[in-house]
């Protein structure tokens, strides 16, 4: 016995968590395809929205902040970097954080409101046992 926990102290926690994992024998179940196509559709919701957000961005925004530097500063060095800034860093952030946000938020609430997330506090404190 003791040397059986003197061997487990000199293993990573992860290490032995992960071996014990993989002893059980799990079987997929619904609920990870659930996952996987949650996950999924995310990330093309999420590309999806952030493909309609650069459209609109090009069409309505860009063209103003554009007109207006160009008017004040020119196209010389400071221009083209206050440009860069305000067109192009501003548009990436709305493009990319801020699509891939409001999706998650919609899922989530969804997934809330359907009772989803009591399953899926059962599924990991079934995990966690195994653990």
């Amino acid at each position: 016995m003791r040397r059986r926990l003197s061997q487990q102290r000199k293993e990573p926690f992860f290490g032995s968590a992960l071996a014990l994992v993989c002893r059980t024998n799990h079987r997929h179940s619904d609920a990870d395809w659930h996952a996987v196509f949650l996950f999924a559709f995310l990330l093309v919701a999420g590309g999806t929205l952030g493909e309609m957000f650069g459209w609109a961005w090009g069409t309505f925004v860009s063209p103003p902040i554009q007109a207006v530097v160009t008017l004040v500063l020119v196209q010389g060095l400071v221009g083209k970097v206050a440009l860069w800034g305000l067109d192009a860093g501003i548009e990436a952030r709305t493009r990319s954080r801020l699509a891939y946000v409001l999706t998650f938020y919609a899922v989530l609430a969804i997934l809330e409101d359907s009772g989803y997330m009591k399953l899926g506090r059962v599924l990991l404190r079934r995990g966690d046992e195994a653990i």
